[in-house]
């Protein structure tokens, strides 16, 4: 068999649900990150046949494959430059998550977390507040997070319409995070983004 790393060429995993239908998360990330000239593995966290904005979508909870994937990769020596996380169907994936980071993550992997939770103002109605300290726990290990308005106010624990400003400074003083980019943008700029670090990222 031949070596799984030190092909020369940077390697991202990509934790994200898959919507089959939508333009979003997994469907985009993939194709986007290897235009990039990186290797994508995606880990879905679930199957949807059509994004949450669809009425009536079907939903495939992904949480015990994640972990059987996971192991197998374990047993490849699998390493990763990036990994970045999106979509998680529910608190055991969000502890999976940080799991995984400590398990695959190398002293220079870059961690980017985009910290779905809610948008419009109000937190996602599959969601919890258990599910949003969660979230504020993993985006502790994250270099780069993307939160929308939203997220943003929902991790830092402030309303809605807090300014952007001191959303800012309360997510620093917070999460100890590198970088935080908010805003409210399509999933594929995200990845451009996390592309792009993980291709120039130089400890």
């Amino acid at each position: 068999m031949n070596p799984v790393n030190g092909s020369g060429m940077k390697r991202a995993a990509l934790l994200n649900d898959l919507s089959c239908f939508g333009k979003c998360s997994l469907t985009v990330a993939a194709p986007v990150v290897s235009a990039w000239g990186v290797e994508a593995v995606p880990l879905p966290t679930a199957v949807l046949s059509a994004q949450t904005a669809f009425p009536g979508y079907i939903m495939r909870d992904f949480t015990r494959e994640m972990e059987e994937f996971s192991t197998q990769w374990e047993t490849l020596g699998l390493e990763f430059d990036c990994i970045y996380t999106g979509f998680f169907a529910n608190g055991a994936q969000l502890d999976f998550a940080r799991r995984f980071i400590e398990l695959f993550s190398k002293d220079d992997t870059l961690i980017l977390v985009d910290p779905v939770l809610g948008d419009n103002g109000a937190l996602y109605g599959c969601f919890g507040p258990e599910h949003v300290e969660k979230m504020r726990q993993l985006c502790r290990m994250a270099h780069v997070i993307t939160p929308n308005r939203t997220e943003a106010a929902l991790l830092a624990g402030l309303p809605a319409d807090t300014p952007a400003e001191e959303l800012l400074a309360a997510l620093r003083r917070r999460r100890q995070v590198l970088t935080i980019l908010i805003a409210a943008v399509l999933a594929a700029l995200l990845l451009w983004v996390a592309a792009l670090c993980v291709s120039l990222y130089d400890y």
